[in-house]
């Protein structure tokens, strides 16, 4: 066998051609400090800060949910979004808007996952 890239090897077949195999990627799985950063870099991107409160909330939330649904990515970029829908929702109803958007531990600390849909609500 000879190796020319990490990602594929080369193999000579019988009838003295080379063909290319392609070798599987491994994922590792995230750790949840690793998730939070995603999350709170997706929430960035709504221009929304995270009270301290709300921030122990989700850590420990993260926490438990990646110890029983292997969280990823696309599910912190889901709760991302919803964390962001109550936000707003929850800031239509003050008489002036606030310039800054922030996530109180009010926002948060009803979160749970529907294991049968794959989806972040309340």
């Amino acid at each position: 066998m000879l190796c020319y890239d990490a990602k594929f090897s080369l193999y000579l077949h019988p009838c003295n051609t080379w063909f290319a195999v392609c070798l599987p990627f491994i994922f590792h799985d995230f750790k949840p400090d690793e998730l939070y950063l995603i999350l709170s870099n997706c929430l960035s991107k709504y221009k929304v800060t995270i009270s301290k409160p709300a921030e122990v909330h989700l850590r420990k939330y993260i926490d438990t949910l990646n110890s029983s649904v292997d969280a990823g990515a696309r599910t912190m970029k889901l709760m991302a979004r919803t964390i962001y829908q109550k936000v707003v929702l929850r800031e239509s109803g003050l008489a002036q808007p606030p310039k800054n958007h922030q996530v109180l531990l009010t926002d948060v600390e009803t979160l749970k996952w529907n294991n049968r849909k794959g989806k972040i609500g309340y």
